[in-house]
């Protein structure tokens, strides 16, 4: 016991034997042992790119799928002059721009722990999905309500050879379907015995 509380004492209060590491010391000086010692644990190794890749494959995937799917819209809008579909491209514009943000927030997260935030950058990400809960609001759902409204008041809403649409919605299927592929493998190698939705309502990965 005794061994133990002396290890949790030199893990938040530096080695007991330097004369240069009070806790007055850990809270305006970062060259103490324990700051050290706290940024090593934080902080492994760096990644390769091969494993940061691997480890956002879901956000990027989602990021490609949007892009492809929002410039597909946006051809079949130029071909047909239909608003709607200028709408709906630009709002898988914005959920490609939303997973971008996710990468940022992630990003932002790992950085390393400081005398403002002692405790490291962690809940950035948390920050930025909120950011992207707005922006999914605000720019998604509200565009496309302005542009359907100002299409009926202006009387472009007539339908055409709908193909063109078909066309756009078996594409999309299949880009988001394979976006969605993805997140689910990854979902299942993380969540371990976990049931799918017990994984969803506990895990903290937004």
């Amino acid at each position: 016991s005794g061994k133990s509380e002396t290890s949790e004492l030199e893990w938040f209060h530096g080695d007991l034997d330097e004369t240069d590491d009070s806790v007055d010391e850990n809270v305006t000086d970062n060259s103490s042992v324990a700051f050290k010692q706290r940024l090593r644990a934080l902080n492994p190794k760096p990644s390769s790119p091969a494993e940061r890749i691997r480890k956002n494959l879901t956000i990027i995937a989602a990021v490609v799928a949007g892009v492809c799917v929002a410039i597909i819209k946006f051809i079949a809008a130029a071909m047909t002059g239909s608003s709607a579909m200028t709408s709906e491209g630009i709002h898988s514009l914005v959920d490609a721009a939303n997973d971008s943000l996710m990468l940022v927030g992630k990003r932002g997260s790992k950085r390393k722990p400081d005398i403002e935030h002692p405790f490291g950058y962690g809940r950035t990400l948390y920050f930025y999905t909120f950011i992207v809960s707005v922006f999914i609001l605000v720019f998604g759902g509200g565009f496309t309500f302005y542009h359907g409204v100002s299409s009926l008041r202006h009387g472009d809403n007539v339908i055409g050879d709908p193909f063109v649409a078909y066309v756009v919605l078996a594409l999309g299927l299949v880009l988001e379907g394979i976006s969605f592929s993805i997140a689910l493998r990854d979902v299942n190698r993380r969540r371990g015995d976990m049931g799918i939705w017990e994984y969803i309502r506990d895990s903290k990965s937004p």
